[in-house]
Order: structure tokens, then C-alpha cells, then sequence
């Protein structure tokens, strides 16, 4: 991606928080899905330090409980959230690409679900 002159960005999952996880069904399961989302943040934060990448992060306490629809999907309300913390770590990176002459023009998006 990077010899395409793309600039590559990791996004680390979001997971339902524990009154979600035990009480919705993952019961004896939750500290192990805890325990293997929280690696796979870790390994995905650790691979953008290495390797110099883009990452964009939702804190873990911006989702509320009530906006999961399972341990690791969220409602409308809370993808509208996770897409603007999206758009406002990309929409700077499209810029420095526009500011070096590789994208002819950038479009500003229209805003993301029909939220401003």
C-alpha cells in the first residue's frame, strides 16, 4: 500500500463493555473475548508503531453499553460515533495527500449518516 503511495491506517475493534458482555448471552465466555480483544488492540496499536502507520481510536468508554447490538456491533447511534472519530483522523491524512500533489482534488464528504 505504501509503495502505491497509500497511506495505510489500522483501526483497533471496540468491544461491549462487561455488563453487555456477561449479561448478553457470551455469560463464561466474556473474559476470554475480553482478554483476545484486548491482544488484538494491543498487537494492532503495536504494528502502527512499528511500522510508522495511521491509527484511529475510539476510547473504549465513548460507546455506551445500550449501543451494542452484540459484543462487538453497535447500533446506528454508535456507528455515527466510531464514524466521525474515522473521519476526523482520515480527513487530514486525504488532505496531506491533496497538499503533495497526489490527489488532483479532494471532495469534502457530505456529512456521515445524515449527521453533521
Amino acid at each position: 500500500m505504501k509503495q502505491d503511495g497509500a497511506i495505510p491506517v489500522l483501526f483497533p475493534p471496540v468491544w461491549a463493555p462487561p455488563e453487555v458482555g456477561r449479561h448478553g448471552g457470551y455469560g463464561g465466555y466474556y473474559d476470554a473475548m475480553d482478554v483476545a480483544f484486548r491482544k488484538s488492540r494491543e498487537s494492532i496499536e503495536a504494528l502502527a508503531r512499528r511500522a510508522g502507520l495511521a491509527i484511529v481510536r475510539v476510547p473504549l468508554d465513548t460507546l455506551k453499553g445500550s449501543m451494542f447490538v452484540d459484543f462487538c456491533h453497535l447500533n446506528l447511534e454508535g456507528e455515527t460515533i466510531k464514524a466521525r472519530y474515522v473521519a476526523d483522523a482520515i480527513m487530514p491524512l486525504v488532505e496531506q495527500l491533496k497538499l503533495s500533489g497526489r490527489f488532483a482534488a479532494v471532495l469534502h464528504p457530505q456529512p456521515l449518516c445524515g449527521v453533521p
